[in-house]
Order: C-alpha cells, then sequence, then structure tokens
C-alpha cells in the first residue's frame, strides 16, 4: 500500500490517494476508487489495511480480501498504529477539556488536547488511552509484542506546559477495557 498523487500538471487539484500493488506481479489499484482523497496507509498483522479519509472523517479499516470496512471517526487524522496480536487501531484525537485554560476576564474555556484512542475492530467501541488530562499525546507506535505503546506527549496546563514533545511509554495490559 502507497500513497500516490498525480502531477499537478495533470489535474487541477493534486490529492494524494491510497494504492495498493498486488506482489509479486499485478496491476495496481486504488483502495477506494470513490474516494478522491486518503493518506497514511497502515497494515495490521493480520492483513486490514487501514487509511485516513478526510472526507469520511475517519480511519477507514479494510480488508482487501473480503471487502469488508469498518470507519473509526477522527477528526485528526494523525498516523496511528495497530496493535500485533489484536483488532485494536491506536490514533490521536482532539478533545475538549472543559474549563482547560483561563482566558482573560477570568473566565475557564475549554481547552482542545489530543488523546490517543483505542478502536476496536469489529465493534463501536473506542477507548481513551491518555487518560482525561491536558496532554497533547500524537505519534503511537505499538511494541511487535503488543505489550508496550511509545508516543510523543506535551503538556498544555500552564503548571506542566512543554515547549516540545517527550518519548512516553505506556503498558498496554493494564489499559485494558
Amino acid at each position: 500500500a502507497y500513497e500516490r498523487t498525480a502531477s499537478a500538471a495533470a489535474e487541477p487539484v493534486a490529492y494524494p490517494q491510497v494504492w495498493l500493488q498486488p506482489l509479486p506481479e499485478g496491476e495496481p489499484f486504488a483502495a477506494d476508487p470513490a474516494s478522491p482523497y486518503n493518506r497514511t496507509p497502515d497494515w495490521s498483522a493480520d492483513g486490514w489495511l487501514s487509511y485516513y479519509d478526510p472526507g469520511k472523517a475517519g480511519f477507514v479499516a479494510f480488508n482487501p480480501d473480503s471487502g469488508e470496512q469498518q470507519l473509526f471517526p477522527n477528526e485528526t487524522g494523525e498516523p496511528g498504529d495497530w496493535s500485533p496480536q489484536a483488532p485494536h487501531f491506536i490514533a490521536p484525537e482532539i478533545l475538549l477539556i472543559e474549563n482547560g485554560y483561563l482566558i482573560p476576564g477570568g473566565d475557564l474555556a475549554p481547552l482542545p488536547a489530543s488523546h490517543l484512542m483505542r478502536f476496536e475492530r469489529g465493534s463501536a467501541n473506542r477507548q481513551d488511552l491518555s487518560i482525561a488530562d491536558v496532554y497533547e499525546d500524537v505519534s503511537p507506535a505499538v511494541s511487535p509484542d503488543g505489550n508496550l505503546l511509545a508516543f510523543a506527549r506535551k503538556y498544555l496546563d500552564p503548571q506542566r506546559w512543554t515547549p516540545g514533545r517527550q518519548l512516553w511509554v505506556m503498558e498496554l495490559a493494564t489499559q485494558v477495557s
């Protein structure tokens, strides 16, 4: 699976689109010919392809063998990662933390934060792995054994605010839903 973008000279608007190349031979084809724009392909260990489709506002999990699809709603489109032993896909999502920061005049306003959400293929279940706090968690990477999750974190609250992101590691076994 790869992203393919038409030449800007060939079309008025050139958006990336996920394509599949059958191996060892065969003609490449679009993962979703009806969608003019999708990106960030990623394979699960059991042969499901995920890609972000902005028109559908989510990640599409697609089984090329059966044609089965599932949508994981997501506003960010930031890349996610599959867990190797479970049908879980983890990706950052924007949440509004109520009373997250002080605005001029003394009122508290919602603060947009990015939390890591674990989606379960085959169900509508999703779990917030970041737990309720004012973080910007992005770039999830699941360890090969599926026990650990590495990710980048930036604190957003004034007491712990950081100018950049630090590498964090979480045990996924303690986060089972």
